[in-house]
């Protein structure tokens, strides 16, 4: 698929935010938020309200008046804008284009990241806000942090997510029972953790109206100049697992085989243990700002967290994307027509192959000319 264009660079620059069109509702701040279930959406709501008043709190401190619109909440705002009469292939394509649309016009992203298992549509707009320019705050409200053991480095999120948006809000305090009755105490606590929540993100909301720049991580150059031949950047993963390295080296052995007219680099952040993770991570991001074709492995019960925020960088940057998925099982929606693949995974590629055999022939034809 063709991307939308990019906002175009002020002076070499992304756009500065627009309080003034925040504040007039034309530049709403994307919550970008798991919305398949009721607990995912009620968090969105509640997320959402706090996250008003405290852009509504920051804007009168700067001396703005603020009406409706302050906030865009995909699954209610996209959804009621599609054209019901579409296919339902075509239903997912306009949510897409409303979604990265959104994203485009906004002041900031939001994005509400819980669970182990992080939802690979919020990362891919995660990176795609990123290569943009937008601030950028990841919201977290699990206990759970990630420790690379070579190096004994723990991080609230994917290492690719903490580089491209590293100031995280995360609040995952849990108030201690004491005695009397325990179900109703339970219940209560977990009210309070949501109370405790909503509070600093509505705190959090009013600094990205009075310093937005602290939200802001400018992207890694190109890790080289362009050469002769367009680059084709493999982004598996980066080698976490046994199964990815074993893939992305098949995945590049079939491309050198086929003798296409390109450079080919792989994603390895993972694969040096001696190596600091960090800069691992930037170079791997450097990597997919340097590449003409992004390719990016979606096996998995949902994509990585990283290589989806990649593909986001990847599409905000109007690179080419081609998506491997190798699985045998889409998703199916209700009435939308089965995907692949979260949809802003799935209509942000410009092809889906599902074989390695597949890749040279797809790799030709997205070649830049």
């Amino acid at each position: 698929m063709t991307n939308l264009s990019p906002d175009p660079l002020v002076n070499g620059e992304p756009r500065r935010p627009d309080l003034v069109a925040l504040a007039q509702g034309r530049a709403p701040v994307y919550l970008a938020t798991k919305l398949f279930e009721y607990a995912g959406r009620l968090l969105s709501a509640t997320a959402e309200e706090a996250l008003v008043r405290g852009l509504r709190r920051g804007l009168a401190e700067q001396g703005f008046r603020s009406g409706g619109g302050l906030a865009f909440l995909p699954f209610r705002d996209s959804n009621e804008a599609v054209d019901p009469t579409a296919g339902a292939g075509l239903v997912t394509e306009q949510i897409y284009r409303l979604d990265v649309a959104a994203i485009r016009r906004g002041y900031a992203v939001v994005a509400l990241l819980n669970d182990p298992q992080k939802d690979s549509g919020v990362c891919f707009e995660v990176g795609y806000a990123a290569a943009l320019g937008r601030p950028i705050m990841p919201v977290v409200n699990d206990f759970i942090d990630y420790r690379f053991d070579p190096w004994g480095w723990v991080y609230p999120l994917d290492p690719i997510l903490c580089a491209i948006a590293p100031a995280v809000l995360k609040e995952a305090t849990i108030a201690p029972l004491g005695p009397g009755d325990r179900r109703r105490l339970y219940r209560r606590a977990q009210d309070m953790g949501i109370t405790t929540l909503r509070e600093r993100l509505a705190d959090a909301a009013s600094e990205l109206v009075r310093d937005p720049g602290q939200f802001t991580q400018p992207l890694p150059a190109p890790d080289a100049p362009p050469g002769r031949r367009p680059r084709v950047h493999l982004e598996f993963g980066g080698g976490q697992y046994e199964w990815q390295r074993l893939l992305v080296e098949g995945a590049a052995r079939t491309l050198r085989e086929a003798d296409l007219p390109c450079e080919i680099t792989v994603a390895e952040r993972y694969a040096d243990p001696h190596r600091a993770l960090d800069e691992a991570v930037r170079l791997d991001i450097a990597r997919t700002v340097g590449a003409a074709l992004v390719v990016t492995l979606g096996d998995g019960a949902d994509m990585d967290a990283g290589s989806a925020a990649l593909q986001g960088v990847a599409r905000g940057l109007d690179r080419r994307v081609l998506l491997y998925y190798s699985g045998a099982v889409r998703w199916v929606t209700g009435s939308r027509g089965a995907e692949e693949r979260n949809l802003m995974l799935q209509h942000s590629a410009d092809g889906i192959v599902h074989a390695l055999a597949e890749l040279p022939e797809a790799v030709r034809r997205l070649l830049p000319a």
